[in-house]
């Protein structure tokens, strides 16, 4: 099982990554990304913080589980690096 999280947090660091790369040279009008996770996914929580995500904050009790659970959310948000003029090889 361990194994498969390793692989899974690879594959969603380099999705992610892929995308912030992706915004920053083929999108530079947007500034900000702003995402949510679950305060109890400590994983999701650790990959969006070594991307560059910050939190902004506490939703308490604001989602809901299967077992009918409330767990709080914690919104997140990735700023653009200032300077970065690059454009998409698209264009």
């Amino acid at each position: 099982m361990k194994a498969n999280r390793r692989v899974a947090t690879y594959v969603g660091k380099a999705l992610l990554t892929r995308f912030l790369s992706e915004v920053q040279q083929c999108f530079p009008e947007i500034r900000r990304i702003e995402l949510e996770a679950r305060a109890s996914n400590e994983a999701s929580l650790g990959l969006y913080r070594s991307l560059g995500f910050v939190q902004e904050g506490v939703y308490r009790n604001k989602t809901r589980n299967r077992d009918g659970r409330f767990v709080d959310s914690i919104p997140m948000a990735w700023s653009k690096v200032s300077g970065s003029g690059k454009w998409c090889k698209n264009n």
